[in-house]
């Protein structure tokens, strides 16, 4: 990615403020290890997270696939990106083990505009029938 496009993905990313974290097994088979919304984003696009020591001990090895999907309520768009995941092997707060994240790849999407029902739509020719007046 050219310097402009990752610009362009980072800022919808911090924009969303939130993601959902997956440990990224196939086309089918996804964990989900939490939403997670104190992402930090550097401007390589790389990311560090903090996972709960005992969950990540538990359920994901040194190193492995992650994907993010970045979406907030009322924002017209979403971020799916996958890349790897390492442990660094530091403490972050609260006994929480930190992540890095090498991000490889990401999909931007916009959303459809949502579909009016048909009282919205009788209510919004109401109003055009009313202005004419």
């Amino acid at each position: 990615m050219n310097d402009k496009t990752l610009h362009f993905i980072n800022n919808k990313m911090k924009t969303a403020g939130q993601a959902v974290v997956y440990r990224y097994i196939d086309e089918m088979h996804k964990q989900v290890l939490g939403i997670k919304t104190n992402l930090q984003v550097d401007d390589a696009g790389n990311m560090s997270i903090s996972l709960a020591n005992d969950f990540a001990s538990k359920y994901v090895d040194a190193s492995f696939p992650v994907e993010l999907f970045f979406y907030k309520k009322g924002m017209p768009y979403y971020v799916t990106a996958k890349g790897m995941a390492t442990q660094d092997g530091t403490k972050a707060t609260n006994e929480q083990l930190k992540v890095d994240i090498l991000l490889h790849e990401a999909e931007y999407c916009e959303l459809d505009e949502p579909q009016l029902n048909w009282w919205q739509k009788l209510k919004k020719e109401l109003h055009y029938i009313q202005a004419m007046w």
